[in-house]
Formats: structure tokens, sequence, C-alpha cells
């Protein structure tokens, strides 16, 4: 059993445990309550039939509607006030399975859970230790210097010299990335909490300049924002319903993980979050691979040339690889073409 799939027991179990002390004292309680509600009505005074009430719900989540949040102590701005669970609905509709990794041939460590399984798992987990959680998400400390880059534009970090991407946070913020949505104020349903303005976590010199609303909280995704003015990717969202998210440390996923790592954090989830990288985009990457052999069947040499919307080239590809950090070279297709040529 890999290390992964003991944590995930270990909650399992955790949660079966919460949830009998959950039900038994739900019960308590509502026995209690039919005690203490019931009144002792006089049979020579007959009541009145009460007409019957119909029942309403008013919306969890407009009730919770975030409001403004402001620095406070060590309070950060996109700290929003949590939501408590009042009840406990279940749904008719079928439980959809999730494969908790992102690859499809992961099968080692894959494991299969319904959703419901995983908001319970996630968020009863990760609420039982809400003030590690929180000092994971922003009281974190960097433990290593930025990155140096060498003369090709790829960038060398000295704990983990296999993961070379060739663009820096602010840079792929700045060329145009998730259409303008990755900052924007979101709502994760596994963590029962709305997370806004952690977009300010990032050095001020990184978003100097940058038409923020636009770029970073566009309330809705603009395809014309990214850098190669395609729609590419998918939402935060369905990455967290996929389980490609690790809640305690990143909610926001990779690229939360990276300006991070960038910064000078380690973490238990580098690896992970490393090994995504390589099979999406590293050397070897699927994307990449893909988008030289557009390259070669286009007949082009010139990387230049690959990225203009009748090349023959993906863009979706291309703009990808730039949510993945990196950016297509001269080298990389000219090392592809030699293995080639006769």
């Amino acid at each position: 059993m890999s290390e992964y799939q003991r944590r995930v027991a270990e909650q399992r179990a955790q949660v079966a445990a919460l949830r009998k002390s959950m039900v038994a004292e739900a019960s308590q309680n509502l026995q209690a309550s039919v005690i203490s509600n019931t009144k002792t009505v006089s049979p020579k005074r007959p009541t009145k039939p009460k007409e019957q009430a119909v029942a309403t719900r008013s919306s969890m989540r407009i009730a919770s509607k975030p409001k403004a949040a402001y620095k406070e102590d060590e309070k950060p701005a996109f700290m929003s006030e949590r939501r408590s669970h009042t009840a406990t609905r279940n749904s008719q509709r079928s439980r959809k399975t999730i494969n908790y990794n992102e690859d499809d041939d992961d099968q080692e460590d894959a494991i299969s859970l319904t959703r419901n399984e995983i908001v319970m798992l996630d968020s009863e987990y990760y609420k039982a230790r809400w003030s590690t959680t929180m000092d994971n998400w922003y009281k974190w400390v960097p433990s290593q210097p930025l990155p140096d880059r060498e003369a090709s534009g790829t960038f060398y970090f000295a704990t983990h010299p296999n993961f070379t991407p060739n663009k820096s946070p602010e840079e792929v913020f700045r060329e145009g990335a998730f259409g303008g949505t990755y900052w924007a104020p979101y709502w994760s349903a596994a963590m029962n909490v709305n997370v806004i303005n952690d977009y300010t976590e990032m050095p001020d010199e990184w978003t100097q300049g940058v038409d923020v609303e636009r770029y970073l909280i566009n309330d809705g995704y603009d395809r014309t924002v990214n850098k190669f003015q395609v729609r590419a990717g998918q939402s935060i969202a369905e990455w967290e319903n996929n389980g490609w998210i690790k809640l305690d440390l990143d909610i926001r996923g990779w690229m939360q993980w990276y300006t991070r790592f960038f910064r000078g954090r380690r973490s238990g989830d580098d690896a992970r979050q490393i090994t995504r990288w390589a099979k999406c985009a590293g050397p070897t990457g699927r994307w990449r691979q893909k988008l030289l052999k557009d390259y070669m069947q286009a007949g082009i040499r010139d990387v230049t040339e690959g990225v203009s919307a009748d090349s023959g080239v993906s863009l979706a590809v291309h703009q990808t690889m730039h949510h993945w950090a990196v950016e297509l070279r001269q080298e990389d297709v000219d090392a592809f073409w030699e293995r080639f040529d006769v």
C-alpha cells in the first residue's frame, strides 16, 4: 500500500467514526427536541386544526454570501467566513465514481471514490484540523532561495533539478492564462469555504501594471485573455471534483503550488506535483510530444511559425503548455527533427 493509499484509508476510518458519532448525536438531539416541544392538550378544549405549513428552504449559498474580508491581525484578506452544515441532504441521483489520479496510466495508486465520499473525506478530515490547514495555506515560510535561470530561460531548482519549467508564475499570468479566472472568488465544496483575494499573496511586483480584474479575477472565462487566444484547460471546481487538489496545502491546485514552490516553499506535495508536470509538459510529457509531432506533421522547423492559427499546430496545446509553465523553444524543435532526419 502506498503512502497516499494509507492516508486515504486512515481518513476513511476517521470519517466512518465521525459519521457514527454525528448520527448518534443527531438522534439524541432530535429525541430531546421532541420531548421538550411536546405540549399537553386538554380534551375539553379541542384544538382547531391548523393549516399544514409548506416547507421552505433558503439557499445556503445566498444566505452565506461572502462579505468583504479585511486584514485583521494575522488574518489574511482571502479568509472569508466558513459555512456550517445545518442538515444533511441525501441525493437521489446516482453517485459518480471518481478516480483520484489525473492520468489514466497511474493505475498503481488509483483509488476509486464517489463524489460524496471525496467531499466527506476532505471536508471533515481537514475541518477537524482547520487551524493546521490555515497555517499551511498562508503561514508557510520559504526554505529555499529563488531559482537560478539558465541562458536558455530554463529555471534550475537545486532541490529538484529534474523540474525544469521555463516560464515563471509572473510570466504565465502576465502573458495570459486560465481565461483570467484563476484567482477569481471561488467556493470550495469540499472545504466548505469561500476563497477570495488570495492573489494578493503573490509579490506586488508580479502584478504591478497587470489588469487584475481581467487577467486574475475575471468572473467569466475570457479566451482573449489567454496568450494564444484559445480556450484550454478545466476549472478549479473540476480539478477539485477529480481529486487533483491537495486541499490542506494549495486549494487552487497546480499553479498556486507553483507560485509557492517558486518562492521557496517546500512541502509534502512537491513530488506529486512535479510528477504531474513531467507527465504533461516535461521533456517526455504527452503535451510536449503532441506539440512537437504537430510541428513535424506540418513540416515546420521554425518554432515561431507554429503559433499562428493557420499553422496546423494546436494552439490549445500551446496554451495548455503555458499553463504548465513551459514554452516550446527552438532547441526543442531542432532536437525533435534531428531524431528523424537522415
